[in-house]
């Protein structure tokens, strides 16, 4: 075999090797999520549904560039789903659209609607209508959480960011997913302040030269 076939061979496996870590590792955020919702406070809060994914290929269609996985939320005293929590892997981020990254992002969201990578319902750029009160932070680059207020008085949605490769264990999906999310979920205000202060949490700022996109700080 040449050293061009070989290489070829080994690229495939290895693309294969992470598909599966990333599988795996998106089933053992699902669990910890899940278990959020059977303890206090959240299980006095929120009755979750069933979990829901969606995955997209880039433009030759042989490579998965994100996928995401949604758990729709029903307030407790409701009949149906009124917000939906999701985390969003986007392995490919060399475009202005999906935000420039050197390597893989991993996006909690709080939305409406569930977070759909094949249609336009997912974290990227153009983001619009940001609370008031986030963009200062961005265009202070400190910003850490995108913020959206509501139209029903409900509690603000949201999406925060870490880099991939940083989520390896359990503890780490505890204490910098599942510990997040719990925040949050209580008070979106306080949950902002724990965002801001963990270690790995990505820091945006607006980005001059294109209009309602967003560029990573550090």
């Amino acid at each position: 075999m040449s050293d061009v076939g070989k290489a070829i061979s080994a690229s495939f496996a290895f693309v294969s090797e992470v598909g599966k870590e990333c599988e795996a590792l998106a089933n053992l955020i699902k669990g910890e999520i899940s278990a959020l919702f059977s303890k206090d406070p959240l299980i006095a809060l929120y009755k979750p549904g069933e979990w829901s994914s969606s995955y997209r290929t880039d433009e030759s269609g042989w490579v998965f560039s994100a996928a995401a996985w949604t758990l729709p939320l029903t307030p407790k005293g409701k009949r149906k789903a009124t917000a939906h929590l999701a985390f969003q892997i986007t392995f490919l981020c060399n475009d202005a659209a999906g935000g420039f990254s050197p390597e893989p992002l991993i996006h909690i969201n709080l939305w409406d609607d569930p977070t759909d990578v094949r249609y336009d319902n997912y974290m990227g750029f153009e983001m619009r209508d940001i609370s008031p009160r986030s963009l200062a932070r961005f265009q202070e680059g400190t910003a850490s959480l995108f913020r959206w207020e509501t139209e029903n008085g409900a509690a603000d949605r949201w999406t925060f960011s870490l880099r991939l490769a940083q989520i390896n264990s359990l503890d780490d999906i505890r204490e910098q997913i599942c510990k997040l999310i719990r925040s949050l979920l209580i008070d979106v205000d306080e949950g902002e302040a724990a965002v801001h202060e963990t270690p790995g949490v990505i820091r945006w700022s607006v980005d001059d030269t294109r209009p309602d996109h967003y560029r990573i700080v550090r």
